[in-house]
């Protein structure tokens, strides 16, 4: 039977150049929607969209078997994209992109304790690799103020819900198509998320920029990253694909060169090497551990 690692790693690289949209679409959309609004609506977007798919290839959908999945998968994308939203409205994209992924070390330590899937010291040191270059890339603020460490502890929350989130999609039993499954824990985060809009929400004018912005994240790194991601974490390690993932960082300089002229400075190169690095030594190695 063929190694379907290698395919699984090509989803994971598609689902990072997607992600990399993420953050723009999401920092424009929040400076004139609330929070909840923002979360909710491109998990329904997406949703919607991923589901009529899922309905036109006429993928088995089995939610009677796998509600109680559906459901947790959809609380845990809920929180993680509330607390996401709320993390990038409230401390710097470096920090907040840089703590979402303790996401990467989280995975690793369920994936041991819960698959058995134990990584070498290689791949550990891959792993830190990757997370020092992560730093490098982004950098911290020097100063911290109070609603800084607010959003940084939101990132947090954000990092932990979407590691459970990751390991739980490898649940889904063959019954279930992969767009059935994902589009179904999509709409239910998106209701889950709405409620919070309901309550911030304040009746005035809005940019057509801010509605497109909303749009564009339920398309692109919604219905589209994160199918990709789903379908990679079915083949290969959930270590692996998440540390892939993380390279949304590195798609974003590359996006910020070529669209707004911005180079990258030695440092920012640097910890390009690193990560790219990282996830070498990690993927090289090969993640002895496989989707069950």
């Amino acid at each position: 039977m063929p190694d379907a690692r290698p395919k699984g790693v090509v989803y994971a690289a598609a689902a990072a150049l997607v992600f990399s949209t993420s953050p723009v679409l999401a920092r424009v959309a929040v400076t004139e929607l609330p929070e909840g609004l923002v979360a909710g609506g491109r998990l329904l977007i997406g949703g919607a969209v991923v589901l009529a798919v899922a309905v036109l290839r006429r993928e088995p959908f089995q939610l009677k078997r796998n509600w109680r999945l559906v459901a947790f998968s959809g609380a845990c994308l809920s929180v993680h994209f509330l607390s996401y939203v709320a993390a990038i409205d409230r401390t710097s994209l470096a920090h907040a992109i840089t703590l979402v992924y303790l996401s990467v070390p989280v995975i690793a330590v369920l994936s041991w304790s819960l698959f058995g899937e134990a990584l070498s010291r290689l791949q550990w040191l891959g792993v830190g690799l990757a997370l020092a270059g992560l730093a490098l890339l982004t950098g911290f603020e020097p100063m911290l103020s109070p609603g800084m460490l607010i959003g940084d502890a939101w990132a947090v929350i954000c990092a932990i819900t979407f590691a459970v989130y990751s390991l739980a999609g490898r649940r889904r039993g063959a019954d279930m198509g992969l767009l059935a499954y994902a589009g179904s824990v999509y709409l239910v985060a998106g209701a889950m998320a709405l409620p919070f809009a309901a309550v911030a929400f304040v009746p005035g004018p809005v940019s057509g920029a801010a509605w497109a912005s909303v749009v564009g994240a339920g398309l692109l790194p919604m219905a589209a990253g994160h199918t990709f991601y789903n379908a990679a974490l079915r083949l290969t390690s959930a270590t692996v694909v998440n540390l892939i993932a993380m390279q949304e960082v590195v798609f974003a300089v590359v996006l910020g060169a070529v669209l707004f002229a911005e180079s990258p400075t030695p440092t920012t190169l640097a910890g390009i090497a690193l990560t790219l690095g990282g996830v070498a030594m990690v993927t090289g190695v090969g993640g002895r551990g496989t989707a069950t």
